[in-house]
């Protein structure tokens, strides 16, 4: 009783003006107090993205400037003249087998090959099912999806890797007369590889190589058919190009050509490159360009000498939406190295339009 009625006395607090004035700016207060407790968490939350944002600009700055410094320096180390290119190329053809990838690539390789005789007869072409053998017939074991209708077989089946390479020496040794590697391969090189064998081969072709044709004019051509031996003319074309025209790859375009003539075999390695685009999240098709290009290495008929190299841009296409300056800027970058093929059907540098046209 000493106490007075609190429910009175709070139904008469509520209603006094005084205290509706202190709950509006109780209720302010604490919108501000969570507004600054917001903003004193996400503060350095924001702060630090913008500087992570920030350094990672710079660092891409930095990184795209050490690219083009390390491309400048690179380009005024490497001698581009064409003696160079071929003492370079003879450097690497003339390294033992055992320092060569060549067991490594030619299986994978032996499908992109094809060989002429000196009337440019094809002889062989490794993408074929089934080639005119002028050993026994190949086996077929395994299927692939392109194939010849001339020299294709009903079962539309591939010959395994090691069937293709045996039939791809023993047509080389006839084309060089070495009738003692015909022979050997003919009748021993399935004690080595086994023919119905689906595995990594390249050990076994590597032992077989070593023990049975080492030191032959055969062995000599395949040494000039591996990735090794492209080094020389990709490190010139990535200096002199790369540095101002961004390229890459165009997978599946490699090609490798054997061609025999009265006084010379020539081995041309046929790539393809295309534009790399700076911005993959938008449509860059102002800048699109593809180019071909080859490698040419000419030996004697005993294949004892390299007798020249030759690097060239063959074919040069652009997209659609390049325009003519655009053209004209990278016709002047690919200038020195490209010669247009006889049989393109377009002379780009002169028509300014290529025999292909890249499309969306």
């Amino acid at each position: 009783d000493s106490f007075p009625n609190i429910q009175s006395f709070a139904a008469k607090k509520k209603n006094s003006p005084t205290d509706n004035l202190g709950a509006h700016l109780y209720s302010e207060m604490g919108w501000s107090t969570s507004l600054l407790a917001a903003l004193a968490i996400l503060g350095p939350a924001a702060a630090f993205f913008f500087l992570w944002k920030k350094k990672q600009t710079v660092v891409s700055t930095a990184k795209n400037r050490s690219i083009s410094s390390v491309n400048q320096q690179w380009h005024l180390q490497i001698d581009c003249s064409p003696q160079a290119l071929k003492d370079d190329t003879l450097g690497k053809w003339s390294q033992p087998l055992t320092k060569l990838p060549v067991a490594i690539d030619l299986p994978r390789l032996a499908r992109k090959m094809l060989i002429y005789d000196e009337t440019h007869r094809l002889l062989i072409d490794g993408s074929w099912t089934v080639i005119t053998s002028l050993s026994a017939p190949i086996p077929s074991t395994s299927t692939v999806s392109e194939t010849s209708t001339e020299n294709s077989s009903p079962s539309g089946a591939a010959p395994t890797s090691q069937a293709l390479l045996r039939e791809i020496i023993i047509i080389l040794a006839d084309q060089l007369n070495e009738r003692d590697v015909f022979d050997v391969v003919s009748s021993q090189m399935y004690d080595f590889i086994p023919e119905e064998y689906t595995g990594d081969i390249s050990t076994m072709l590597q032992s077989f190589f070593l023990k049975k044709i080492d030191g032959s004019a055969v062995l000599r051509i395949l040494k000039a058919c591996n990735q090794s031996i492209l080094a020389a003319a990709v490190v010139r074309l990535k200096a002199e190009i790369a540095s101002r025209l961004p390229y890459k790859d165009y997978r599946g375009a490699w090609h490798i050509e054997i061609s025999f003539s009265a006084d010379e075999i020539c081995v041309v390695h046929k790539k393809r490159e295309m534009s790399w685009e700076q911005h993959p999240q938008q449509s860059c098709k102002e800048d699109q360009f593809e180019f071909a290009w080859e490698f040419l290495l000419g030996f004697d008929r005993e294949v004892l000498e390299l007798k020249r190299v030759d690097l060239s841009i063959t074919e040069v296409v652009f997209h659609e939406r390049v325009n003519q300056n655009k053209k004209k800027e990278i016709l002047e970058i690919l200038k020195d190295y490209y010669r247009p093929s006889t049989d393109n059907g377009s002379d780009v540098v002169n028509s300014q339009k290529p025999s292909t046209v890249l499309r969306d």
